[in-house]
């Protein structure tokens, strides 16, 4: 087992030995030097167990490595230091040949000391290792992407979260990474006219992208949240807005959902939005169809479709009566009708659109 001799000075600390924190701060000696003749012994007491703490750290990090720290071995001291260093760092040096998945941390010795490396794509290290080039710029390795960040500015993981239709602006509060999901809003459905045995289909969901984005500290972004589409009386349901994340990614609006009467043709429910330079991209979900009850009959009325689902949420059955309202981008849930009475029920409104920041 790895030993060290290193001892600390005056362990005992006492007050009446020892100057306290203050003291050692505001000693004139400390500050100036010792006058001959007149060095006080609490504060060389102070001085000696602070540096003999720390030589004594230093030590036990040498013999946790496995190294011996002797003071008779000066070369053997030098040795330990340099080795039980590059042991450690070793564990977070960005290694040839390995498999890395999205979000590792990793340093290079060939980097600044305040910078490193987070993986931005996953994948399997070169051989060798590659040219590093700035701060906030990527670096292809093997089929690994680094992205190169600066410690410096370093803060807290955070998350912005837009959800009412709106213009905003976005103000990136580090130089990081940034994940965005935009989400379309949803389309409204559609109502029943005022034929017996008809009712409104369901909104289609907005679509949604997601996407990887380096911003630099400071770097603003215009940020769009489509409305939902009006729920309708009577008619078809109005289509949902586009969201957006500037001009990096963007999703549309579900269309709003058809109207049926009885007879031929039947309504349907709208399509799903579609997302657009994302780094993924995805289809809205499809409102459903109404539920024509008794196509043949005058006194059965329709049941309105489901709105379609977005990637945040899901709209449920027509509400007695009345769509169901949408909510994060999915669609508006169609209206009934009550048959011989010929009661005609709005369609619920499409959800609004959504944009999530994270970093």
């Amino acid at each position: 087992m790895a030993e060290t001799n290193f001892k600390i000075f005056n362990e005992a600390n006492s007050a009446d030995k020892t100057y306290n924190d203050s003291e050692y701060e505001n000693a004139t000696q400390r500050q100036n030097g010792v006058i001959p003749g007149m060095a006080i012994s609490r504060m060389h007491n102070k001085m000696y167990l602070q540096w003999s703490s720390m030589c004594r750290a230093i030590a036990n990090f040498i013999v946790d490595q496995g190294h011996d720290c002797l003071d008779s071995d000066i070369d053997g001291i030098t040795n330990g230091l340099e080795s039980a260093i590059r042991n450690v760092f070793s564990l977070n040096t960005v290694q040839r040949s390995t498999a890395y998945a999205v979000s590792d941390i990793r340093y290079s010795p060939n980097l600044p000391s305040y910078a490193y490396l987070e993986c931005t794509t996953a994948g399997t290290t070169a051989s060798t290792e590659p040219t590093w080039t700035d701060i906030g710029t990527s670096v292809t390795d093997g089929t690994v992407a680094w992205l190169i960040r600066n410690t410096s500015n370093y803060i807290a993981n955070g998350q912005q979260i837009y959800s009412t239709a709106g213009t905003y602006t976005f103000t990136a509060p580090k130089s990081a990474l940034y994940k965005v999901l935009v989400v379309g809003a949803g389309g409204g459905g559609g109502s029943c006219t005022s034929a017996v045995n008809s009712a409104g289909g369901g909104g289609g969901a907005g679509g949604y992208a997601k996407k990887n984005i380096y911003l630099s500290k400071g770097a603003t972004v215009t940020v769009t949240v489509g409305a939902g589409g009006s729920g309708a009386i009577n008619s078809d349901g109005g289509n949902g807005g586009t969201s957006s994340f500037g001009t990096y990614c963007s999703a549309t609006g579900g269309t709003g959902g058809i109207h049926a009467i009885s007879g031929s043709p039947f309504g349907t429910g709208g399509s799903g939005g579609v997302g657009t330079n994302g780094d993924i991209n995805g289809i809205g979900g499809i409102g459903d169809a109404p539920q024509l009850l008794a196509p043949s009959s005058t006194s059965t009325g329709g049941t309105g479709g489901n709105g379609g689902n977005s990637i945040l949420s899901y709209t449920a059955l027509s509400n007695n009566g009345t769509g169901t309202i949408g909510t994060l981008g999915a669609g508006g849930g169609g209206g009934d009708c009550t048959g011989i009475t010929v009661a005609s029920y709005a369609g619920g409104a499409g959800g609004t659109g959504v944009v999530i920041i994270e970093w």
